[in-house]
């Protein structure tokens, strides 16, 4: 079962709420350390954490819900490892992990997805966390 964001907690069988509004951030951890923290805008559907290395990472509500939690390792960030003989494009969107996180929307209506990429670069990645409105 997906989890569920609502009124800034997580919890299961709740939607995400105000997310187009700004009303969360996201905090990237690697190796429980803060990374990086994204307040969520509205009109804006895709965030980028760049610079990702290999290492133990977790996405999480910023106040207390972890979302995603992976290792990633060489052949997830390195566009050598990821795609051994192919040249390396930096225009290229091409994924080596792609999760749905959760469900989104208002109240109890679904309105979309949150989504979450991994992109190998050419010495390190970039995680792309998404939100993909189906029902605005």
């Amino acid at each position: 079962m997906l989890k569920r964001l609502t009124m800034g907690r997580i919890t299961t069988g709740k939607v995400i709420q105000r997310c187009r509004a700004g009303g969360i951030e996201l905090d990237l951890l690697k190796d429980d350390e803060l990374i990086e923290r994204k307040m969520i805008f509205e009109g804006t559907n895709k965030y980028y954490y760049e610079n990702i290395e290999p290492g133990h990472y977790s996405l999480k509500h910023a106040h207390d819900g972890v979302l995603w939690r992976k290792e990633i390792v060489r052949e997830d960030v390195i566009w050598e490892n990821a795609f051994p003989g192919e040249t390396f494009d930096n225009t290229a969107d091409k994924a080596t992990i792609t999760e749905t996180l959760s469900e989104i929307g208002k109240g109890e209506k679904v309105l979309g997805k949150l989504a979450l990429k991994i992109v190998p670069g050419k010495e390190s990645g970039k995680i792309i966390v998404i939100f993909k409105y189906e029902n605005p």
